[in-house]
């Protein structure tokens, strides 16, 4: 009583506790998100695969290794629907925080770029900052 039988994983072959489901966990992950990207993207489980080679198994944006940064999202126009290419978790997240507004991107760009910038002040500019930073913190930590 009690004891569950293993049985076949109907996709795989590998051992699963018996259940309602005909796939062991693994697979059933599988075709669970097989099956979310047909029906919110339209796109097969073949069309992705041509996808992410066609990227070279990276995110179109920072150029990262799917291997490394997780598995690969699907980026869509929230507009249109229309799939886009296949980007990282971040890079994913990133473009959904600025509302894919290109104004609002450039404008970030342009803030970044405005800090790169004062990275090329000289030397001495920056070792008086880091002085004076350095002096306060040990002022506070006498207190």
């Amino acid at each position: 009583m009690g004891r569950r039988r293993a049985t076949v994983c109907k996709r795989c072959g590998g051992v699963r506790e018996a259940k309602e489901e005909a796939l062991c966990n693994g697979c059933f992950s599988v075709v669970s998100s097989e099956r979310k990207r047909k029906s919110l993207y339209g796109l097969s489980s073949s069309e992705f695969e041509f996808m992410r080679v066609a990227q070279s198994n990276s995110c179109a944006i920072c150029r990262k290794h799917f291997d490394s940064v997780g598995g690969p999202k699907v980026d869509h126009s929230h507009a249109t629907g229309d799939v886009r290419a296949l980007l990282c978790n971040s890079c994913n997240l990133g473009l959904g925080h600025f509302g894919d507004n290109v104004v609002s991107l450039q404008s970030a760009i342009s803030y970044l770029l405005s800090f790169t910038n004062q990275t090329s002040k000289s030397n001495t500019e920056t070792e008086v900052v880091r002085s004076k930073r350095s002096d306060d913190r040990k002022r506070r930590k006498r207190k």
